[in-house]
């Protein structure tokens, strides 16, 4: 029931094929909706018995016009003026699909059918014997989208609720995009406050620093003045420390004059006294000696003479010693000079 080899050419506009039963005018829809990828038909239930029989393989092309119109080509990622689009049939019941010789999978085309505004199960697009029952069977909503579907409306349908759903998740992203645009503010708000802050910290901390150094500028000018009224104080201590220097070295040549005038006057007193000693003790020998003469005269009627001759005696010792005894004593001369003595 299908052909070993046939092109049928398509015009634009209606095409009426006509003929004999069983000349096989079926066989042509037959093979066009199996090409658009339909899995069953009124014919069989299975793909493979459409094979020719005593045939392997069986193929199905769809030569589609794509010259360019306006500009551009109804099937844009096609360069050629015309696109083919297969499908090969196996005994096994394997089957693939090629546009233009490449090997596509079944998604690739349902895709370019639906761009086509072509579905191969729509009875209202592709109807095969029998099928008339079939469609007075289903309900009018289900005939209603048939309609709209082969004329063209769904798409603009879908078109529509899809605008709509757009719109509707638009305006949803409109509201949440508000709240994130007020979260956004509110954040930018916040972390101005925090920039601002910082700003002004860091303008206080450079400030901080500048008063640091002229704080230490003024310190350094301070203890500079300091340190000239020190040195300067210094050099007035020093110079007065210079000057008792001198003051103690003339009060100690003072010292030593009048220590040594002091020496020379107490030398001056001893003499006068060693003087005056050595007078009273040459009155005292004279005495003694004024004793002794009459001592032989007397000595028989006054026996305390020997007494008194001690006593001369003892008296005149003592006047020789008293001066030098009395120069060590005083310490008025120096002690490496030799003190005045009877």
């Amino acid at each position: 029931m299908s052909y070993e080899y046939a092109r049928i050419p398509l015009n634009q506009g209606l095409n009426l094929i006509v003929g004999p039963n069983g000349a096989g005018k079926s066989s042509v829809l037959l093979a066009i909706s199996v090409a658009f990828g339909q899995a069953y038909t009124e014919r069989s239930r299975k793909l493979s018995d459409l094979i020719r029989r005593g045939k392997e393989i069986a193929r199905v092309s769809l030569i589609f016009d794509n010259r360019a119109r306006d500009g551009k080509r109804p099937i844009p990622y096609s360069k050629a003026d015309t696109f083919m689009l297969s499908r090969y049939l196996r005994k096994d019941g394997s089957y693939w699909y090629e546009a233009d010789y490449k090997e596509i999978d079944k998604s690739e085309v349902v895709r370019l059918l639906r761009e086509f505004g072509i579905n191969p199960d729509n009875l209202l697009i592709i109807m095969h014997q029998g099928m008339i029952e079939e469609l007075g069977a289903i309900s009018q909503e289900q005939r209603l989208v048939m309609v709209e579907e082969a004329v063209g409306f769904r798409e603009y349908r879908e078109r529509i609720l899809s605008a709509e759903a757009d719109l509707n998740n638009m305006v949803s992203e409109e509201g949440s995009l508000v709240q994130l645009i007020d979260n956004a503010n509110q954040t930018i708000e916040y972390w101005k406050q925090i920039y601002d802050r910082y700003l002004e910290k860091k303008r206080l901390q450079e400030h901080r620093v500048l008063l640091e150094r002229e704080h230490l500028w003024a310190q350094e000018g301070k203890l500079t003045r300091s340190l000239a009224s020190i040195t300067e104080r210094l050099g007035g201590k020093r110079e007065s420390l210079a000057d008792l220097g001198e003051q103690q070295k003339k009060a100690g040549t003072e010292a030593e004059e009048y220590r040594k005038s002091e020496c020379v006057l107490a030398g001056e007193r001893v003499a006068r006294e060693s003087v005056l000693w050595l007078v009273v003790a040459v009155l005292a020998a004279a005495l003694v000696a004024l004793a002794r003469r009459g001592r032989r005269t007397i000595a028989q009627r006054r026996p305390t003479a020997t007494r008194m001759d001690a006593a001369s005696s003892s008296a005149i010792a003592t006047a020789k010693e008293w001066p030098t005894s009395r120069c060590r004593k005083s310490g008025a001369c120096d002690p490496m000079r030799t003190c005045w003595s009877s």
